[in-house]
């Protein structure tokens, strides 16, 4: 149109038969109606399956849905039951510290209320402890469902910005594929980083804690 592109980068384009599919992946795309050479946010199928790793079909088939009906809910049971744990295996380390940390937030009034309980059983607890302890475990279920609901668009939203990262970046189609490859998801060092965390936290925490620790986490304890 004659405007000037000084300072517009163009996305680098690679062939896509760098990246050969599996048999296994080929037939389980073909059964879902998908090819290769499709494309999902831009990014073609096979470049999501070497990206997302062993799950990729199960994964690609969600987010061809997904895009299909132009909706960012998709429910999903592992960001039900783990939610940060679960993009964090997946590399999603934003999003996944950050819903993390706030769970670790939500739970401070209660682990405050085990402390109390624990050194001095007959203690009450405070009214503003109490309630931080009401906010914070809504704000847990909040935290929980929104996880359930989002978790796959979230997965979906980060892969697809670092493919377009890794694009930019790479100088060859070569390239662009050990750039996919080493930066596939998913990886268990996140889950170990945050697990090491939490073990640390407990030690740090344990010389709060009273001779009445067992009666605060169970109740009082009867034979009968």
């Amino acid at each position: 149109c004659g405007a000037p592109l000084h300072g517009i980068e163009a996305t680098p384009h690679f062939p896509n038969q760098q990246n050969p599919m599996t048999q296994e992946q080929s037939e389980m795309f073909s059964m879902a109606g998908i090819t290769p050479d499709q494309e999902i946010d831009g990014i073609p199928v096979r470049d999501w399956a070497t990206y997302l790793g062993r799950s990729a079909p199960y994964y690609t088939i969600i987010f061809h849905r997904m895009e299909q009906t132009r909706r960012k809910i998709f429910p999903s049971l592992c960001g039900f039951f783990f939610g940060p744990l679960f993009l964090l295996y997946r590399k999603v380390w934003i999003v996944g510290a950050a819903s993390a940390a706030i769970s670790a937030l939500c739970s401070v009034p209660t682990l405050l209320m085990m402390i109390l309980a624990s050194n001095n059983p007959s203690a009450q607890p405070a009214e503003f402890l109490l309630a931080a302890q009401q906010i914070c475990s809504i704000l847990s279920i909040l935290l929980q469902v929104a996880l359930m609901l989002y978790s796959f668009y979230i997965i979906r939203w980060d892969g697809a910005r670092k493919i377009r990262r890794f694009r930019q970046q790479a100088s060859s189609a070569e390239e662009y594929q050990r750039l996919l490859q080493k930066k596939s998801a998913p990886s268990w060092v996140g889950i170990l980083v945050y697990l090491g965390i939490l073990v640390v936290l407990s030690l740090l925490l344990a010389p709060f804690f009273g001779p009445h620790l067992e009666e605060a986490l169970l109740g009082p304890l009867t034979l009968f």
